[in-house]
């Protein structure tokens, strides 16, 4: 299943069939893929910090949560 679009407020990362981590932006129509999760973590909160009161959730491959935080830089 493709990674679901982000809304206005959050940037999702989610793992793909391929083994990619896939992070939805707000701002992007296509998802940004990285080949590992600190990687992605990294992306994700270097993007959420410019996005005012945006949340950060990683899921796993069952779409459970795996992390959900809202970064310091984003305002609340």
């Amino acid at each position: 299943m493709p990674v679901q679009p982000a809304n206005p407020m959050n940037v999702r990362v989610q793992l793909n069939r391929r083994g990619e981590w896939e992070i939805a932006l707000p701002d992007r129509e296509d998802p940004v893929r990285c080949k590992s999760l600190p990687e992605a973590r990294s992306v994700a909160h270097e993007r959420a910090a410019q996005i005012n009161r945006c949340e950060i959730i990683i899921y796993d491959a069952y779409y459970r949560v795996l992390y959900r935080e809202r970064p310091a830089g984003a305002a609340a």
